[in-house]
């Protein structure tokens, strides 16, 4: 048993989108108390998914740590503009002030843990102050770059930072990034084209133009996208495989199966992502706001449910060391939590240690 489950952990999820982060948290057991989200449809795909959360349609930098619920933990997704990958970026940049915001909510709600994903290139930026502005705030931080291909068994090359921070110096030294895994999946596990797709999908506008500039040429199962230039021109790429832009929601990707032409579905987006078809659309979402938002989702990925396992369990472990020491202060109290800790489901480490004092103290 690796997560530990006498405290269950809660969740702020910052500028959560569509909630890809808030479904992987709750997947291994934590409460979602909290999330912001900037748009009214986004809020009602959120919603649909994430019912039992307290949802807020507001920007970051208008949000009160002071007013938001406490939590164990705080995640949030970065948005890139700003960074590039030759790492200029300004200081104005917009991703650099929501960066400033997410580290004024951790000052002020002071959570056990985070962790944010964003653009790579941050990673490699050698003027950023950011990781020390994190230290400065008391946490201990790490990070990694993964990508859905090595670490979530998709072919999506998309690759992102991944940075996670502790309050507890001992909990971060046992924090581990996982290991690669073998890709086991191609694009026929996630893109059905032998499956007759809504006809609003064959009658694009973007695959009017494919169809009428390329015509016969268009080949079964190959991925096209049409990136919009300036002055209205664009230009067309034909894909073997799914490289870092290819769900960027600006470059419409195309593709010909069995009954012609069409745009991927915002459901087989979410699949190259890793998000279960069991994630909820609302029939009223406009396709702008789905492709824009579901181009951003690569939360529920195995790489992170494997990352976010060994994040509560270490979150768990801060948990339960302050609950040893407050219920040990008084023997009464501490007896009667014993009695109850026979119902209840505990981590493995501190498992052991519970029987024993159940057995020595006579307890039945």
């Amino acid at each position: 048993m690796k997560v530990g489950l006498i405290l269950k952990n809660t969740v702020i999820d910052l500028m959560s989108g569509i909630g890809g982060l808030s479904i992987a948290f709750r997947n291994v057991g934590a409460e979602i108390v909290f999330a912001n989200v900037i748009d009214k449809k986004v809020f009602e795909i959120y919603k649909s998914n994430v019912p039992e959360c307290q949802v807020d349609v507001e920007k970051i930098e208008n949000l009160n740590g002071a007013l938001l619920p406490d939590a164990d933990i705080i995640v949030g997704s970065i948005p890139f503009q700003g960074f590039s990958a030759i790492h200029s970026i300004s200081r104005n940049a917009n991703s650099v002030i929501l960066f400033y915001e997410i580290r004024r909510i951790i000052r002020e709600k002071k959570p056990k843990a985070f962790l944010f994903e964003t653009d790579k290139s941050l990673e490699k930026y050698k003027k950023t102050d950011l990781f020390i502005e994190l230290e400065k705030e008391g946490y201990y931080n790490k990070k990694a770059v993964m990508g859905a291909k090595e670490f979530g068994n998709s072919p999506y090359l998309k690759e992102r930072l991944y940075i996670v921070g502790f309050s507890d110096e001992e909990n971060f030294r046992k924090f581990v990034f996982p290991a690669k895994i073998n890709l086991t999946k191609t694009f026929e596990d996630m893109i059905y084209v032998k499956e007759k797709q809504d006809e609003k999908y064959y009658k694009e506008q973007s695959v009017e133009k494919i169809k009428l500039r390329m015509g016969s040429e268009l080949k079964q199962g190959m991925f096209y996208q049409y990136r919009y230039m300036k002055g209205g021109k664009f230009q067309i790429y034909e894909l073997e495989n799914c490289p870092s832009d290819f769900l960027y929601p600006f470059n419409v990707t195309i593709i010909k199966d069995s009954y012609g032409v069409r745009m991927l579905t915002p459901r087989e987006f979410l699949r190259l992502q890793g998000i279960k078809d069991d994630f909820y659309i609302p029939e009223n979402s406009g396709m702008k706001i789905l492709y824009r938002y579901v181009s951003k989702q690569m939360q529920d990925l195995k790489a992170e449910i494997d990352t976010i396992q060994d994040l509560t369990y270490a979150t768990n472990l801060i948990n339960e060391q302050k609950m040893l020491r407050r219920i040990s202060s008084d023997i009464p109290e501490f007896m009667e939590f014993l009695r109850d800790c026979k119902s209840l489901s505990l981590s493995e480490h501190i498992e052991n240690k519970f029987s024993e004092m159940i057995k020595f103290m006579g307890i039945k």
